[in-house]
């Protein structure tokens, strides 16, 4: 998806006023962000959506990709969201095990919070429960993806050695 539809189907009325104010743009510009740019066909300028996509991109072709990385993983932490990186067809177990200790914190925190005997504690709405699933929803994928990818090299280490006996 492209910068100016993530903006354009994301925001709603007023965010583009309070964002030309926190970004010292004007309001035409940040409606201009709304529509594909000139490059694309279109009237609109490349929006900071599309810059920042552009400087990572950058960054990697540039052979930099671990800075690309560390920008990216720490402008999602800054945001409040846990970000973990999957390299090709392979899960590396360092980094999914860091996932997995920020789903354990993740979790402790909101069953706290829903502990109705603790201080400010309550029971969680259905739509918060739909929130939180929808949350989990990648996580569990991508630990599937870690299963799926461990059998593989199992399977994979099992035939290499049956071909070295025979």
């Amino acid at each position: 998806m492209k910068g100016y539809e993530l903006l354009r189907d994301n925001l709603i009325h007023g965010d583009q006023r309070k964002i030309a104010d926190a970004l010292h743009v004007s309001g035409p510009t940040v409606n201009s962000w709304l529509k594909p740019p000139l490059s694309e066909g279109g009237i609109g300028k490349s929006s900071p959506i599309d810059r920042y996509a552009k400087m990572l991109l950058t960054l990697r072709r540039n052979r930099n990709v671990d800075g690309s990385d560390r920008i990216h993983l720490a402008v999602c932490e800054e945001l409040g969201f846990m970000a973990y990186k999957i390299d090709g067809q392979h899960v590396d177990d360092r980094t999914f095990a860091d996932v997995l200790r920020q789903v354990s914190a993740v979790v402790d925190e909101r069953s706290k919070a829903e502990d109705v005997n603790s201080p400010g504690g309550r029971e969680k709405t259905p739509s918060e429960l739909r929130a939180i699933a929808a949350h989990v929803s990648p996580l569990i994928d991508a630990a599937l993806k870690y299963r799926d990818d461990l059998l593989a090299r199992a399977d994979e280490e099992e035939r290499r050695s049956m071909r070295r006996r025979a």
